[in-house]
């Protein structure tokens, strides 16, 4: 029998599970399985691998008979240092063992492997994973002809093929769908349809082989006779399908058949019996078998199966959609593939293709979670919820899909995987309580931990810690803010508001473990604008708005979701500027290269550098293809090996790198911008990280000395949680289409939801009635003397001669119009200031006597618009300047507001976040009591397809002083009319569309992508696109590939066509070649 040995403790650091690979976070419970001589310590000695506790049981049910599990306490090292609770939990897992019985360990010799056979032509191959908590399906007859083309797996690679060279995702769908329907033949499908929806959808319908890229290179360079190290070196290039198929064609003990004669069946087969293997030699046995009867072209795809990417670039929506247009939705509804097929192979047979197909929620299956798409601004959430809203907390925690059949219980993550038992494991326990005649039931939930003293939720990541080491009088608790199906009804098709009062008529609180999630009902702008600075100002993650009238639609994103980088276009996230101290290869398109960057910030005080975050977003194909041939000569390949972390770096296991820098004061700075600094362990600059990290700017005029320092990053950090100023703008009111009745009170004692953060009337007074909320005069941060300050007057009379000046300017230099016209007429110096060759999001300094003018670059052309970004950028330039320079006082305009379009509540958060560690007073002046900028005067216009009326403006198209000062512009000016305003188009309406850098006319596209329905993305949000546009002639080469799997990349001519015609262009002649 195997020596191993067990131990129990709580994780000093944290750790990823061998089994699962999840964090076992620091504090929480862990198991060890002990195993002698250590191959990575020099003296031998033992080797732990820690396991969550159930995910070690869960490898002794299938561990072979000879092998050492745990069968009685006694087998667990230091059992008696745990908690009461922790004994309890694992004496049940030893008793639910089937090997738990003392003595019980069977002798006998291990079960002979499982061996591949030729398909039965009467029964297709089973599809569970033995890992898999769904019963297996149950056996079906094949479908089809065994033997005809349409189930060769060279049809399989073809399909393939053409759906990876296909950009267009509506176009993957209509190959599925003509195949599926069609055949080779062009006549009618008689390929198995189960075969091939489950081969199509490896990462969907999911069988388990716990075989890693490099254990296949292992196992692989065996079975060829070839040099496992050469075959890792290849490896190094992202695509081990690539890599065993090109060292398959070199095999000489193995050699690639030179016809394709395997079937779907046989593939799926051998598949199926490699799944249940656990044993490397058995593996190896199997992977043989099915190398004999490949081409090197099979045997690629064959793996790519086995890592669940066949590299098509299409998920299960194009797949389904393909073969029925209702199977996705049925599919989302029910997370049962087999009985969506079912459905469909009935249909077929009966003759209606495309009937109707509905299938019903099931209990224990996995519902796809409903989402929620980003909401900028009030007036976008009071566009998208006409109806008015529900306003719930957006709780930091860990959403969970709890179902309820008798006393069975599962739980689901947002990824529908099982969630960790010792998350949820007692609320079996509240449940029942909190609804007593709730038999079956479904719920929509958010589990974080709650302090049993004050009820207040506790800090994001505090789940995963132990009770007994981190949180003694915290406890985990359901937070319960939807119910989709109770006693055997579907609740799915119910609006909101009826699906909300049956929690409140069937639910009961119960203490701190099953809780309502607090819902507002929100009618007026000016209560979602009040709620939104109340809980941000509390620090809580933010808010989910759902029209009053909403269906639960499941995988869609029709919920709203505020979070404090979505306000303002972004002036309130977090930023840092860091220097890269290592990388990591990418995967897929990015294998091969650096793509992933390990950044971090210097401690000068002990002159070792902290790790901070990891970015791979942020940098398209061209700047990354920049960037290696600039970090490559500084770059050393370490390939994860901690041991060579250099001393200068405090670096985590977890955080070890493929590459490290040789000297990290070679390194760039990089700006690093994210939702919001936060806390990590993982990492090392006093666990301070940034959460969501994006590459924002590349800080060519900075070095590792003028970075953000550790105690940099430590003011900020403390900076963001204290210096709290959220400004939320809106529109006026404008009278709901229709009365909307408030929630319906329950006669039932649950009928009260209890409050989750502090009371304040849900409408305090405030002085502005015009629609625009908490206007600052005055901003002060005593930590470091930086203030603010906004006040009527001139800014060429009234600052001290000695007091710094500052405007915004084009690239151009053409200082036209408005203030910047005023600057050029009082200082003139163009040439100066072309002289600076300063770009977008730098700044021109002009010495003038014993002050400075900033000149802020933010824009290329003078008729153009900046970008917060852009102004944010320059605003960081004369920030170094003026430290550089001792400049304690600068002078400014409400910068890029009027003409520009900027919004002066985010203008004012920049220039805050910016200056705020900085010992700097800025002062803006402006003429007129209120001179209108914070909220820029929108045009109204009939259609946006007619010429625009000009309207009068408050201020330049640079600056806010034209108002006062350019009488040209005011003579021209008509004055200001009421037009109706009529209804546009909804053509663009739930579309996502990133416009890339050269299409035409792409203020126009914006305006009416705008003003028909659309969202237009800025860079950084690619990653929720749906349509990306480029320019006319660009080619497959130039796609961004940071755009979703789904998104279509379409010509600038398809935009162009859309809104001529008034209807959506075909995207055929329209997508990139």
């Amino acid at each position: 029998m195997s020596d191993n040995r067990y131990g129990a403790d709580y994780a000093k650091r944290v750790a990823n599970c061998k089994k699962c690979k999840a964090k076992i976070d620091k504090g929480q419970l862990r198991l060890a399985k002990i195993t002698a001589n250590n191959p990575f310590s020099d003296g031998g000695g033992d080797m732990k691998l820690y396991h969550h506790p159930q995910c070690l049981f869960d490898t002794f049910k299938r561990a072979r008979p000879a092998t050492k599990i745990i069968e009685e306490i006694e087998d667990i090292e230091d059992f008696t240092d745990l908690t009461d609770e922790d004994k309890a939990l694992l004496k049940q897992l030893i008793k639910d063992n089937p090997r738990a019985t003392k003595g019980a360990t069977p002798t006998k010799k291990a079960p002979p492997k499982p061996k591949a056979t030729p398909p039965s032509p009467l029964k297709s191959p089973s599809t569970p994973a033995p890992q898999s908590s769904d019963p297996p399906p149950p056996t079906r007859s094949v479908q089809g002809e065994p033997n005809h083309k349409d189930n060769g797996f060279r049809q399989f690679r073809k399909i393939c093929a053409r759906l990876a060279e296909e950009p267009s995702y509506n176009a993957k769908t209509e190959i599925i769908r003509q195949f599926l329907t069609r055949g080779t033949d062009q006549t009618s499908f008689k390929g198995d349809l189960y075969v091939w929806v489950r081969l199509l959808l490896p990462g969907t319908v999911k069988r388990v082989y716990n075989l890693q890229s490099k254990q296949l290179v292992k196992i692989f360079s065996r079975i060829f006779g070839t040099i496992e190290e050469d075959m890792l070196e290849h490896l190094e290039a992202g695509d081990v399908a690539d890599t065993i198929a090109e060292f398959f064609e070199q095999s000489k003990r193995v050699r690639p058949n030179s016809k394709a004669n395997l079937t779907l069946h046989q593939v799926d087969q051998h598949l199926e019996a490699l799944s249940q293997l656990t044993r490397e030699d058995d593996q190896q046995t199997e992977l043989t078998q099915i190398a004999e009867q490949c081409t090197s072209n099979d045997l690629k795809m064959v793996i790519r199966l086995v890592k669940h990417d066949l590299r098509i670039h299409a998920g299960a929506k194009h797949i389904l959609d393909g073969l029925h247009p209702d199977a996705y939705d049925a599919f989302n509804s029910s997370r049962n593939i087999m009985t969506v097929l079912d459905k469909v192979v009935a249909m077929r047979k009966s003759g209606q293709i495309n009937g109707p197909l509905e299938v019903a929620t099931a209990l224990m299956h996995p519902v796809q979670p409903m989402l929620a798409m980003a909401c900028k601004s009030v007036d976008m959430a009071f566009q998208k919820c006409p109806n008015g809203m529900y306003s719930e907390i957006k709780y930091d925690g860990e959403r969970v899909q709890l179902h309820k059949q008798g006393s069975d219980f599962k739980y689901f993550s947002r990824s529908l995987k099982p969630v960790l038992p010792h998350k949820v494991k007692h609320f079996k326990d509240f449940i029942p309580k909190a609804f007593p005649d709730g038999s079956d039931l479904i719920l929509d939930a958010e589990v974080l931990m709650v302090d049993n003293k004050t009820g207040d939720p506790l800090p994001f990541g505090s789940l995963g810690v132990h009770k007994g080491a981190g949180f003694k009088d915290a406890t985990p608790c359901l937070f319960v803010f939807d119910c989709l199906y109770y006693n055997g009804q579907s609740l799915l098709q119910r609006p909101i508001q009826e699906r909300r009062k049956h929690l409140l008529d069937h639910m009961v609180e119960v203490g701190n473990h099953i809780k309502f999630s607090e819902a507002l009902l929100i009618t007026k702008k000016q209560q979602l604008g009040d709620m939104i600075k109340r809980v941000l100002t509390q620090g809580l993650e933010g808010l989910v708005l759902k029209d009053l009238k909403s269906v639960y639609e499941p995988g869609k994103r029709h919920w709203l979701k505020v979070k404090k980088d979505y306000l303002n276009d972004g002036a309130m996230a977090d930023s840092a500027d860091l220097v890269v101290l290592g990388a990591w290869y990418g995967s897929g398109n990015k294998g091969g290269i650096m793509s992933i960057f390990l950044m971090g910030c210097l401690n000068h005080a002990k002159t070792k550098w902290h790790t901070v975050t990891k970015v791979h977003t942020g940098l398209d194909d061209n700047e990354l293809e920049r960037v290696q041939k600039e970090l490559e000569p500084n770059m050393e390949k370490i390939k994860g090996d901690y041991s060579k972390i250099p001393n200068w770096l405090d670096c985590t296991r977890q955080m070890t790198p493929d590459f490290v820098a040789k000297d990290p004061k070679c390194s760039p700075v990089w700006e690093i911008t994210g939702a919001e600094f936060t806390k990590a362990e993982i990492h090392t600059a006093s666990g301070i990280s940034i959460r969501f990290p994006r590459i924002t700017k590349q800080r060519k005029d900075k070095t590792w000395q003028t970075a953000t320092s550790l105690g940099e990053l430590k003011a900020l950090f403390k900076a963001s949680k204290e210096n709290v100023d959220f400004d939320i703008d809106y529109s006026s009111e404008s009278s709901p289409k229709k009365e909307v009745k408030s929630e319906p009170k329950s006669e039932s004692p649950s009928a009260k939801p209890s409050p989750k953060i502090n009371q304040e009337p849900l409408i305090p007074t405030v002085s502005s009635t015009n629609g625009r909320s908490f206007q600052k005069t005055h901003i002060k941060a005593e930590s470091s003397g930086f203030e603010l300050t906004v006040k009527t007057g001139d800014l060429f009379t009234q600052p001290g001669a000695n007091e710094s000046l500052a405007h915004c300017i084009s690239q151009d230099c053409k200082l036209g119009k408005g203030i910047a016209k005023l600057f050029r007429e009082k200082f003139g110096r163009i040439s100066e200031i072309q002289a600076c060759n300063a770009g977008i999001g730098e700044v021109a300094p002009l010495k003038e006597g014993q002050r400075f003018v900033y000149n802020l670059v933010t824009k290329a052309k003078y008729h153009q618009k900046p970008t917060y970004e852009s102004l944010r950028q320059s605003l960081e330039s004369m920030k170094t300047h003026a430290l550089s320079n001792g400049v304690k006082r600068i002078s400014m305009p409400k910068i890029g507001c009027g003409l520009d379009g900027l919004n002066w509540n985010a203008v004012r958060t920049l220039i805050k976040n910016v200056f705020l560690s900085c010992d700097i007073q800025i002062t803006i002046y402006f003429f007129g009591q209120d001179d209108q900028s914070s909220t820029p005067i929108k045009k109204v216009a009939t259609s946006p397809m007619k010429k625009k009326t000009p309207t009068k403006r408050s201020s330049s198209d640079e600056d806010d002083y034209n108002a006062s000062t350019d009488e040209e512009d005011q003579k021209t000016a008509p004055p200001k009319v009421k037009v109706e305003k009529l209804d546009l188009p909804d053509l663009f309406v739930d579309m996502k569309i990133r416009l890339v850098e050269g299409v035409s006319l792409p203020k126009k596209m914006e305006r009416f992508v705008v003003a028909y329905g659309g969202e237009i993305l800025s860079d950084f949000q690619v990653g929720e696109a749906t349509h990306v546009i480029y320019p006319k002639g660009s080619r497959k080469k130039e796609l961004l590939n940071n755009a979703p799997t789904t998104a279509l990349h379409l010509k600038d001519t398809w935009l162009q066509d859309s809104i001529k015609r008034q209807k959506l262009a075909h995207i055929k002649s329209h997508t990139i070649a």
